[in-house]
């Protein structure tokens, strides 16, 4: 779980996203309000 998470963007700004859901993937776009959540695939097994 993290409480948020700060992204420093490729042009310098830096921003937060708060309470993100744990044990999600997340899409992060700079100048989003909020982080987009992907949709759930079930982990691949590694050979």
């Amino acid at each position: 779980r993290a409480d948020r998470v700060t992204v420093t963007w490729p042009s310098g700004k830096q921003q937060v996203f708060t309470n993100p859901a744990a044990g999600r993937s997340w899409r992060l776009r700079e100048g989003a309000a909020a982080p987009e959540a992907l949709p759930w695939s079930p982990r691949r097994e590694e050979r």
